[in-house]
C-alpha cells in the first residue's frame, strides 16, 4: 500500500482551534463570567463544531484524491477507515456517559434513555430522532452529522471532480437545508414545553449542517488549484467578511451556512499563509487529539461540577478563563491516553483491514 495523503500542519491547527472553541463555550455555560463581552466571546466557541465540519470535509476529500488513483475499491476503503477512526472512541464515550448519567430523564431525553436509543447511538443513527440525537453522548449530534456526511460523501466523491461540481454540491446542500427547516416541524409532535427538541433537531441534524460540510468540499476544490495560489487566497479573503457579517446578523439556525463559508475561507487563508498565531505547536498538538478532547471534556466538566471545583472559578472573569484552561488541560492530558490506547489502535486496525482487502485480489490472481 502507498502512503496516505500529505500531512498539513494547518489542518491539525484548525482542529485544535475548533476543539478549544467547543471547550470554551461549554466551560462558559458552567462558569458564567459576569462580563457580557467575555460571555459573548465564549459563546462564539460554539461554532468550533462548524470549523470541525469544514476541516473534516477538506481532509476527507484530500484523502480520497490521494488514494482513489491506486486503490481497487476506494469507496469501501474510505468507509472502513472512517468507521475505524470514529467508532472506538465513540463507543468508549457511550459506556462512559451511560455510567456517569445513567438512564434518567434529561434535557435531551425528557422520557429517559431507553434501549432503542442506545442501540441507535451504537449504530450511529441517533441523528434521526429528536430524543436520541444528543441523549446518550453529550455532543453526540455532531458525530451523527459527521457519519451521515460520510455516507453522502461516499456516494458523491466520484462525481466531485471539479470546482463546478463542488459548487453544485453546495447548492444542493442549501436546498436540503431549507427543506429540512420547512418539513421537519411537521414530522414530530410534542407538547409546548418540549418544542425545543424539534427546534434543536432542525439545527443539529445532518441536513441542518450539510452546507457547512459542503463549504469544506468547495474549499478542497479551491485547494486543489494550489494551496499557495494568491488568487485562491484573495478569493478567500473577500469571502470571509461577507460571510462573517451574515453569520453575525442572520438568526439561528439560518446563519449556519455563513459560518461554514467563513471557516472555509479561513482554512484557505491558513493554507496560503500559516500564521504562527494560529498554526503553532500548541494548536497542532491539540488538533492531533481533538476528537478525544471533544468527547472527554464533558466528563471533565461534570467532575469539576460534582467536586465543587467549578465554584472556585465562578462569578469572576479571570475565574472563567482559568476554568477553561484547566478543563482544556485536563481533557488534553486524558486524551493523550485515549489517543494512544483507543484511537491509534482503531486506526491501525482499519488500515490493516484495508491492506488485507487490497492485497486479496492480487493473491487470488497469483494462485
Amino acid at each position: 500500500m502507498k502512503d496516505g495523503p500529505a500531512h498539513h500542519d494547518f489542518i491539525d491547527a484548525l482542529r485544535g482551534l475548533a476543539v478549544a472553541g467547543v471547550v470554551l463555550v461549554h466551560t462558559g455555560r458552567q462558569a458564567m463570567p459576569p462580563s457580557d463581552l467575555l460571555r459573548a466571546a465564549m459563546n462564539l466557541g460554539a461554532s468550533g463544531v462548524h470549523l470541525f465540519f469544514v476541516v473534516s470535509a477538506l481532509t476527507l476529500c484530500l484523502s480520497w484524491a490521494s488514494r482513489s488513483e491506486y486503490e481497487s475499491r476506494p469507496l469501501r476503503n474510505f468507509l472502513i477507515r472512517r468507521f475505524a477512526r470514529v467508532a472506538p472512541m465513540f463507543y468508549l464515550a457511550i459506556a462512559l456517559y451511560l455510567a456517569i448519567h445513567g438512564l434518567a430523564p434529561g434535557y435531551w431525553a425528557p422520557g429517559g434513555i431507553h434501549a432503542p436509543g442506545i442501540v441507535a447511538t451504537i449504530l450511529f443513527v441517533h441523528g434521526l430522532h429528536p430524543e436520541t440525537i444528543n441523549a446518550v453522548v453529550p455532543g453526540g449530534w455532531s458525530i451523527a452529522a459527521e457519519l451521515g456526511f460520510y455516507a453522502i460523501l461516499a456516494l458523491c466523491l466520484p462525481l466531485l471532480a471539479s470546482a463546478r461540481s463542488a459548487l453544485v454540491f453546495l447548492a444542493a446542500s442549501l436546498v436540503l437545508f431549507m427543506l429540512n427547516g420547512a418539513i421537519v416541524p411537521h414530522l414530530f409532535s410534542y407538547p409546548a414545553e418540549h418544542h425545543y427538541l424539534v427546534r434543536n433537531f432542525i439545527r443539529f441534524n445532518l441536513f441542518g449542517q450539510l452546507p457547512v460540510f459542503a463549504a469544506g468540499v468547495v474549499a478542497w476544490a479551491a485547494f486543489r488549484t494550489g494551496a499557495t495560489d494568491r488568487r485562491v487566497a484573495a478569493g478567500a479573503a473577500l469571502c470571509m467578511p461577507v460571510a462573517g457579517v451574515c453569520w453575525w446578523w442572520l438568526p439561528q439556525p439560518v446563519c449556519t451556512p455563513a459560518a461554514g463559508a467563513f471557516f472555509a475561507g479561513a482554512a484557505l487563508l491558513l493554507a496560503h499563509r500559516p500564521a504562527r498565531l494560529f498554526v503553532n505547536r500548541t494548536t497542532i498538538a491539540l488538533g492531533k487529539r481533538s476528537y478525544s478532547i471533544f468527547l472527554l471534556h464533558f466528563a471533565v466538566l461534570d467532575a469539576f461540577s460534582w467536586s465543587g471545583a467549578s465554584a472556585w472559578f465562578a462569578r469572576s472573569n479571570a475565574g472563567g478563563i482559568l476554568q477553561f484552561l484547566c478543563v482544556l488541560g485536563v481533557a488534553a492530558a486524558l486524551s493523550t491516553l485515549s489517543w494512544r490506547y483507543v484511537e491509534q489502535p482503531g486506526i491501525a486496525c482499519g488500515a490493516h483491514l484495508v491492506d488485507l482487502l487490497e492485497r486479496a485480489p492480487a493473491c487470488g490472481a497469483v494462485q
